[in-house]
């Protein structure tokens, strides 16, 4: 189950960037980060090395494919800045991860609020196995 949360916290990542306040802004305003994760397909590589995919859509929702491209689980999904969140159907429980700051390829690590730490990058194309 956590390779399925794991590959759920695949996302296309959007830049990360905070513009500076114009002239005359309310220094009080609070600005929220852009995501790091937005729909697309992921590819996410657990600690042992297992590979699996996600595809998470615009809609909330998400698919997971194990590496042979097999469907393993779906769900659906919410980001926050750089906080992406797996809620699986059925009785899991949610699974969150913290994203790092994406690297110009788009890859970043992702860290489970239990610890475990996965390594996503954006793919393009079919689900199954390159």
């Amino acid at each position: 189950m956590k390779k399925l949360i794991a590959i759920a916290s695949l996302a296309a990542l959007g830049a990360c960037s905070q513009s500076e306040p114009s002239t005359g802004a309310d220094p009080t305003e609070v600005v929220v980060p852009q995501p790091s994760v937005t729909a697309g397909t992921y590819e996410a590589t657990n600690a042992e090395g297992a590979v699996n995919r996600a595809v998470l859509a615009e809609d909330g929702t998400y698919a997971t494919y194990g590496a042979d491209g097999s469907a393993t689980g779906s769900g659906s999904w919410t980001n926050v800045g750089r906080r992406t969140c797996f809620d699986p159907e059925g009785d899991t429980t949610e699974v969150c991860y913290t994203d790092g700051t994406p690297a110009e390829d788009g890859t970043f690590t992702a860290t489970s609020d239990d610890g475990n730490v996965i390594s996503v990058r954006p793919v393009e194309g079919d689900i199954a196995t390159e």
